[in-house]
């Protein structure tokens, strides 16, 4: 079953919408997944472009799939929290609409590209409201990126401020990794991203630190290039692997 959702964000100050996928047959609690757009996608893109429906509904599992236009899910310089949106205000109102899961260990989070980021950064940071991230194709190295494509510095500065202040915030996963106040209680990153995907190697260079500082990690490279192909497939993957982390925390 499919539920699209308009309503105001305190966060964001604003109307905005999401996508809520639950199984066909009721269920008293639900195991939840927020699940990340990427850049110049929205809350729609996961339906269209999948067949996540389909794959899902037997499952006891909401999917909730935001909009977050192109923020980076930062708590931008404008003053639109999207951080703070996807990691308080959202979860508050869906489980006030929808019968889903309290419990860390039914809460998960995932997305692809800037979504990828998104989730990556909410649970290094709030290990307490995500128990896993799911980073498919993860924008992962924004200092990277922009020493690389100096063509964004604009739009990145309205998000960031300048690259200096990016290098070594909390808007900096590598050194989310490494920083002792972050890197206390560890949540479980799952990665994937095809060999001829543009972040490919810096994906292979955040499991490298990920394992290197003591987190339960995996990464799955597969073939493919930064496209809906590989995203199709790896959904799949996704949703076995959050049935067996439930199977294990029982």
């Amino acid at each position: 079953m499919l539920a699209h959702i308009d309503f105001y964000s305190n966060c964001l100050m604003m109307k905005t919408g999401i996508n809520v996928l639950l199984p066909d047959e009721p269920h008293e609690t639900l195991t939840v997944l927020v699940l990340l757009h990427g850049l110049g996608d929205d809350e729609n893109s996961w339906i269209r472009q999948t067949s996540l429906e389909r794959y899902v509904n037997q499952e006891s599992l909401a999917i909730i799939m935001p909009r977050a236009e192109r923020s980076y899910y930062q708590n931008g310089l404008a003053g639109q929290k999207y951080f703070d949106y996807i990691c308080t205000e959202l979860l508050v109102k869906c489980r006030t609409w929808f019968s889903l899961s309290e419990d860390l260990d039914h809460t998960f989070i995932g997305g692809l590209s800037m979504g990828g980021f998104g989730a990556a950064k909410a649970a290094l940071l709030h290990p307490e409201i995500y128990k896993s991230a799911f980073l498919m194709s993860a924008a992962l190295d924004l200092p990277r990126r922009w020493e690389q494509d100096k063509k964004r510095e604009m739009w990145y500065k309205t998000l960031f401020g300048s690259l200096k202040e990016l290098k070594n915030s909390e808007n900096d996963l590598f050194n989310l990794i490494t920083d002792s106040k972050t890197n206390v209680k560890k949540p479980y990153i799952w990665q994937l991203c095809g060999q001829d995907d543009l972040f490919y190697q810096e994906n292979c260079d955040f499991n490298e630190l990920l394992e290197e500082n003591g987190y339960r990690n995996v990464f799955l490279k597969v073939e493919g290039n930064h496209s809906w192909e590989v995203w199709d497939k790896a959904v799949i993957i996704v949703i076995a692997e959050i049935k067996k982390l439930l199977f294990e925390a029982q």
